[in-house]
């Protein structure tokens, strides 16, 4: 059930929202309902001192601009790594790739560097590896070695 405009405003300057920004995220529902989801998760409902509330605004974006299990285990290490008072939204951003896009022709272009890149390495000409399953030298090639170039 979504809140109400009401309850949606109080929930929001609980958290140390100013009035402004309050203002223009209730008049977007998507925003309002992601907020609202991130305010009850987080168990602050009663509130929170003003520091806590804009990190609980910012993870908002985040849930929203995170798309790739690569952005989200970033994003986990950029956390671990950085106290809520010295977030940076750019550093953020920079850190986990947000908005960072790859065509299809960029990903084939990457596999076919890859391939030569292999093909200088003689795995082609290894005999064991000349019978592996494509599927599995492919889930091995991108979870391993691709993230290592």
């Amino acid at each position: 059930i979504a809140p109400n405009d009401d309850e949606s405003v109080k929930l929001f300057l609980s958290i140390g929202l100013d009035e402004k920004t309050v203002t223009t995220t209730i008049n977007n529902p998507k925003v309002t309902a992601n907020l609202t989801a991130v305010i009850h998760e987080s168990g602050v409902t009663n509130g929170c001192d003003r520091t806590t509330g804009n990190l609980l605004y910012t993870v908002r974006f985040v849930l929203i601009s995170i798309k790739t299990l690569a952005q989200l285990d970033a994003a986990v290490l950029f956390f671990d790594n950085h106290a809520p008072e010295d977030f940076k939204l750019n550093e953020f951003e920079e850190a986990c790739g947000v908005g960072v896009e790859v065509s299809a022709e960029d990903i084939e272009k990457a596999a076919d560097e890859l391939l030569k890149r292999i093909r200088k390495q003689s795995w082609s000409s290894s005999t064991e590896l000349m019978w592996v399953n494509c599927l599995d030298m492919s889930g091995k090639v991108c979870h391993g070695q691709i993230l290592r170039l």
